[in-house]
């Protein structure tokens, strides 16, 4: 079996994200492509960072601080989540 991917070219998605701020919607209806195509892409710039993309260095600068700030509001929000769910399972053992 053959993994037939769909290419998107890295550079231009972290721009339309990070530079332009584009949601994901509005990234595909811009690049033709599927929200899950998009949503790969992203995590694969996520995860590989953007130092050897072809990118102006104050736009890699940019985007990397774009992704920290967005990491940064993840686990935030896992933390908040972590703790609600356990608060609210210590109120219930309490009653």
């Amino acid at each position: 079996m053959r993994w037939n991917s769909v290419r998107i070219d890295l550079n231009e998605l972290a721009r339309l994200r990070w530079i332009k701020n584009m949601t994901i919607p509005k990234i595909c209806n811009a690049l033709g492509r599927s929200r899950s195509a998009v949503q790969v892409s992203i995590r694969t710039i996520r995860n590989c960072g953007v130092s050897r993309m072809n990118l102006e260095e104050f736009e890699k600068i940019s985007i990397q601080e774009s992704i920290n700030r967005e990491i940064a509001k993840l686990i935030k929000e896992q933390k908040q989540f972590k703790l609600n769910s356990t608060t609210s399972r210590l109120r219930k053992k309490a009653i």
